[in-house]
Parts: structure tokens; C-alpha cells; sequence
């Protein structure tokens, strides 16, 4: 799979909770994407499409899409759905094994076996092109 270009219906499970973050300077992030937080010191505390990156967690997914290629820093913010079950692409060894362990994103709308950046736990390995993944709630620990 490749990066979003284009909203996306992602399909989740559960109740969960909406929050909202500010974006980063000249990002367009796309509803449905999975998306993360910057943790390091450049860019720290705003929002941005995911990827397998080091000093990143994956806080959930994109509710609206949010154009802010023009804006700085924090300029816009988009809600996040987290604390719930999503439906994702595959990219590599993921398979039935791979449930209860963490994963990373590849891109805004694939996974693969955990490499740096933290994008949730596999809970249910559908096929080798889709598997579901729990991003719970940043509060609840799995991001640290």
C-alpha cells in the first residue's frame, strides 16, 4: 500500500473516545488515517499521518480530513478516534501468531511487524491483506 491521497473508510469496532490534536505545519491528513503524535523535541505534541518513524505513537484515527499545508504548527487541529478496533493493510510477516503483539504503521493505512514506531496490538489477523488493530486511548499506556 501507499500513503493516503484520499479520504478512506476505515472500518472499527467498539465505543472508544474522540479527542482533538493540533496538526503539524504543512500536513494534509485524510479521514481514516491512522495517525500519530510526535514525541521528540522538533515538532513535539502535534499531529501527523503515521509512519514507521523513531520519536512517534500512533494516537488513533484521522475523523475528519484536515488541510493545514499553509499553516503552521498547531494552526488547525483534527479529531481522533482511539481507544477501539480498526481494520488495516498488511504489509510483511504479520499472521495468526502475531495477535497480542505490538505493531507499526508502514504507512497511513498499512501495518507490519513492530520496527520502531508504536501503532498499537494486533488483536485479529483476518488474511495476509488485512488485520485489525487495538490504538487505545494515549492514556491507557501502550504509547510510552
Amino acid at each position: 500500500m501507499a500513503a493516503l491521497s484520499a479520504d478512506r473508510q476505515t472500518k472499527s469496532k467498539g465505543v472508544g473516545d474522540v479527542f482533538s490534536y493540533p496538526v503539524k505545519a504543512s500536513t494534509t491528513i485524510y479521514k481514516g488515517a491512522m495517525v500519530m503524535l510526535i514525541k521528540s523535541s522538533t515538532g513535539a505534541g502535534y499531529l501527523e499521518p503515521a509512519t514507521d518513524a523513531t520519536n512517534r505513537a500512533c494516537v488513533g484515527v484521522a475523523d475528519e480530513q484536515v488541510d493545514n499545508s499553509s499553516g503552521a504548527d498547531g494552526a488547525l487541529s483534527c479529531r481522533v478516534i482511539s481507544g477501539r478496533h480498526f481494520a488495516f493493510a498488511v504489509s510483511g510477516a504479520l499472521t495468526a501468531a502475531t495477535n497480542g503483539q505490538q505493531i507499526s504503521p508502514a504507512d497511513d493505512q498499512t501495518v507490519k511487524p513492530f520496527n520502531q514506531g508504536i501503532g498499537g496490538m494486533q488483536t485479529r489477523f483476518t488474511s495476509t491483506s488485512e488485520c485489525w488493530v487495538f490504538i487505545p486511548t494515549a492514556s491507557l499506556g501502550l504509547h510510552s
